[in-house]
């Protein structure tokens, strides 16, 4: 079996194949281009054997197509590929135990995307132990597992506990900032997203800027945490009545996720649930409705009817 075609240039060029496509794979997947991303990652599922890679990097292949799944909304197909990333790492290979935890780390977030705080909580808490255990304490990817246990608690309405493990994520970032990865910017968003739940609007408005400012700085204006850091934006600012500022910003965010996720994604179900919230504000209910009714089925499609985003949905419909 031979390498494909881009593969083959890059080995007559003499780069790193394997660093060459993982690398342009997540730019593309952060950036929010993921028709490329695919095409990347698949490229090396192809040329696996032909290229002689190692098992653990088969493993971590799995687990970047894993995050591109979630990204797409394709949550049972990622969470397949988490799997397979797990069981298909050689005990005695280079950084079991690291690949292992990065893995758990990224279930954990599916975990809780599909509303199982019980389980996202034991693979977040048994990936930071890993961690810890291979002396990667003060990295990016221990803050992302502290993130991860800190919406599990926000999720749960345990909103005391979920503050120092925030705060405690944002010190590492701080500390040791990772440019090409979306983990510090999303931790700053689940910040603005925990004051808000505190009627601390202010407060989020900032450290909502803050998020944009780095959405855009490390993926660019277009990506999925710069719609993500917009909509919060929006959001603080609907929390002050600022509805005439408020409203541009929710429909720029809407547009952008339609845009990049695709109109049935579930972050396109967030932001048409707020948007509704404003025109409902305004006394536009019949418009409102028909977001909403949107928002239920885009829901009840991709996480299902027990989902406790439906139950938020539904309350709206009801009027209450």
């Amino acid at each position: 079996m031979r390498a494909g075609p881009i593969l083959m240039v890059a080995l007559l060029a003499g780069r790193d194949v394997w660093t060459d496509s993982v690398n342009r794979g997540l730019s593309a997947l952060y950036a929010g281009r993921f028709e490329q991303a695919d095409k990347a990652f698949m490229e090396l599922v192809r040329n696996f054997r032909a290229l002689k890679f190692r098992p653990e990097q088969a493993s971590v292949l799995f687990r970047y197509l894993g995050n591109l799944r979630v990204a797409e909304g394709s949550y049972r197909e990622a969470e397949d590929l988490y799997w397979k990333a797990v069981r298909g790492l050689p005990p005695d290979s280079t950084g079991f135990r690291f690949q292992t935890a990065a893995t758990l780390r990224d279930l954990g977030a599916l975990s809780l995307i599909l509303g199982r705080y019980e389980d996202a909580e034991q693979q977040a808490a048994t990936a930071l132990s890993l961690m810890k255990a291979a002396e990667v304490g003060g990295t990016a990817a221990v803050a992302s597992c502290l993130d991860t246990l800190a919406e599990v608690q926000r999720a749960r309405g345990k909103l005391a506990q979920a503050g120092p493990l925030y705060q405690q994520a944002l010190r590492i970032h701080d500390r040791y900032p990772d440019w090409s990865r979306p983990d510090w910017a999303a931790a700053l968003n689940h910040l603005a997203e925990w004051h808000f739940e505190q009627g601390r609007y202010s407060q989020g408005e900032t450290i909502s800027r803050e998020a944009l400012g780095v959405s855009e700085k490390v993926m660019g204006k277009k990506c999925p945490m710069a719609a993500t850091s917009l909509h919060n934006l929006g959001r603080s600012l609907e929390g002050q009545s600022k509805l005439g500022d408020a409203e541009p910003l929710l429909n720029r965010a809407l547009a952008l996720r339609e845009q990049v996720l695709g109109a049935d994604h579930p972050d396109v179900a967030e932001s048409l649930r707020w948007v509704a919230e404003i025109r409902l504000a305004r006394g536009d209910r019949a418009s409102a409705e028909a977001m909403l009714r949107r928002a239920l089925r885009i829901i009840e499609r991709s996480l299902g009817r027990e989902h406790p985003r439906r139950t938020g949905i539904l309350r709206l419909l009801d009027g209450k």
